[in-house]
């Protein structure tokens, strides 16, 4: 469910300049179906704040510079439960004051061929 979607026909080809160079294709949020910078060397992202114990893993991604354009603050905060073998994602997004955009969580249908 969290991994790239799609498939690598080559580079520069159709399939991969439209499809593997986009946000949504990554199960990376959007905001306002705007993608994080696209082909940017500021496009960056890291991950902080990693912890792990008995019962769970956690770590914060930090997409910050990534949309710059439209958010101060987007990071995702990931969870496994160790015990109940399952993963808690919580996407945290501050937009720019000037600025008016949505979180949205890309639904990805790929048809099957």
């Amino acid at each position: 469910m969290l991994m790239p979607s799609g498939y690598y026909s080559g580079y520069g080809s159709a399939h991969h300049a439209h499809w593997v160079w986009h946000t949504k294709s990554h199960n990376c949020v959007t905001l306002s179906d705007a993608p994080q910078l696209l082909r940017s060397h500021d496009s960056r992202g890291a991950i902080i704040v990693p912890y792990e114990d008995d019962n769970l893993i956690y770590f914060q991604g930090n997409a910050d510079p990534s949309y710059q354009t439209r958010a101060m603050r987007c990071r995702r905060h990931v969870i496994f439960l160790k015990s109940h073998h399952c993963f808690l994602l919580v996407d945290e997004f501050i937009a720019k004051p000037d600025v008016v955009s949505s979180l949205q969580w890309p639904v990805c249908i790929l048809p099957i061929s």
